[in-house]
């Protein structure tokens, strides 16, 4: 890859095989420019020049110690490249144990050099995997080369190229898809990373308590480690505050240390209180005696359970007791064996908050054979108008619906209903 500067152009090259980069930390890389453009028009024999005094290395330990001391990166990148081999083995273990550790230990060495000198571009061009050409001149076009310096009857690699001239500028897209939410105890930020890849290969998080003023909340990139199913990335950020709003924004970085412009801004807020109540589900009668209550909660706000409370009452409005109390937090059921006529079932939610959110009620009835008994002291009076006033004494029982009048103008006479509607109020 390349990035083109106003008086510079800089490279970054890499393998994909343990075997070629240790080959390439020995031998070191050939770099070659050609000037193939100049004011707009081809040469005709292009100019040729070898950038470097022999092959490009990684420089000597000695040379590291002040990037080290800046830079996390260059000391993972050094250790990588320099560091002791790795006891992985002791003198009793065959020679086929042996060459299977040096090999995971050479493929270590490879994966972390390798993700090192992509998060740092000063330590790429230390590892001898970067370069930086000044001498450059803005009316001219460049074919840049790169191949391994190593003998071929070691290694045969392919060379690779790119053209590019000073004036050539990529614009660096804003990361998208970038979206927030809050879940289980933290805010969980996704955004979009395979289409990007061939911009950005690490990307920063930046916060804000106003939406105006950002700071940086992790230090070490982001990035993916492993090709997955899922085109996105996410980062999980703990919450400082409860009920604040946050606003988030995201910012890629690319191999060469530069920063693209920064995402849409999206805000979240962390709510430690229940935001949703328990719900019914479905209801088990078992006998005249017993039923299964059922219930659900949401699963993206079930880390703040503590508890469980089942309440009781005759009627919907209540008032409503408590008939058990502190059922565990991942319960979702539980079975009463002392049903009434009618009952009027609530789940009571407790939340690490102290907070509580109730369910709405929810009735059970048992199997019903048995009738309201007859109405009692039925008395009637009538004026002078004809107008006929009734009264009785009110049944007693939970699940009376309601009363139906029946008139009749003979004793022997079929009785009529009166009212399309049972009489609630006595």
């Amino acid at each position: 890859k390349a990035s083109a500067k106003k008086d510079a152009i800089l490279l970054r090259w890499g393998v994909n095989d343990k075997v070629a980069w240790k080959y390439g930390n020995e031998y070191g890389y050939v770099l070659e420019r050609a000037t193939i453009y100049r004011n707009g028009q081809p040469l005709e024999k292009p100019e040729i020049a070898i950038l470097t005094n022999g092959s490009i290395k990684p420089r000597p330990i000695a040379d590291w110690e002040t990037l080290i001391n800046m830079d996390d990166m260059a000391a993972v990148a050094a250790q990588a490249i320099y560091g002791e081999t790795f006891n992985t083995s002791d003198q009793t273990e065959n020679i086929v144990m042996q060459v299977i550790n040096e090999s995971s230990e050479l493929q270590q060495r490879f994966g972390f050099s390798m993700f090192a000198v992509d998060q740092s571009f000063e330590a790429a061009q230390y590892a001898g995997l970067g370069y930086v050409d000044t001498d450059v001149a803005l009316n001219e076009s460049y074919l840049y080369n790169i191949k391994m310096a190593a003998p071929e009857e070691l290694i045969k690699l392919k060379e690779t190229g790119l053209v590019i001239e000073p004036t050539e500028k990529e614009t660096l897209p804003k990361p998208y898809d970038f979206a927030g939410y809050y879940y289980n105890d933290a805010f969980v930020l996704i955004w979009e990373y395979d289409d990007l890849q061939n911009f950005y290969n690490s990307y920063f998080l930046e916060r804000s308590t106003d939406g105006t003023n950002f700071e940086r909340i992790n230090k070490i990139p982001i990035t993916k480690l492993a090709s997955t199913e899922v085109t996105g990335i996410s980062y999980s950020d703990s919450i400082p505050t409860y009920e604040q709003k946050y606003w988030y924004r995201v910012i890629g970085k690319t191999i060469f240390n530069e920063f693209g412009p920064a995402s849409d801004t999206i805000s979240v807020i962390a709510y430690k209180k229940l935001l949703v109540a328990p719900e019914f589900i479905e209801n088990e009668i078992l006998s005249e005696k017993e039923v299964i209550l059922k219930w659900n909660f949401a699963q993206d706000e079930a880390w703040k359970l503590t508890a469980f409370d089942i309440l009781r009452a005759e009627k919907a409005i209540g008032p409503y007791t408590a008939i058990k109390t502190d059922l565990e937090a991942k319960t979702r059921s539980f079975q009463y064996n002392e049903v009434k006529d009618i009952n009027y079932f609530k789940i009571r939610a407790h939340g690490i908050a102290g907070d509580q959110r109730e369910s709405s009620p929810n009735m059970i009835q048992p199997i019903d054979s048995i009738p309201p008994l007859k109405p009692e002291n039925l008395t009637g009076t009538i004026d002078t108008l004809g107008i006929v006033k009734l009264s009785w004494q009110a049944n007693s029982e939970l699940d009376l619906r309601g009363y139906s009048i029946f008139k009749a103008n003979r004793p022997n006479q079929e009785f009529t209903r009166l009212n399309k509607q049972e009489i609630t109020e006595v």
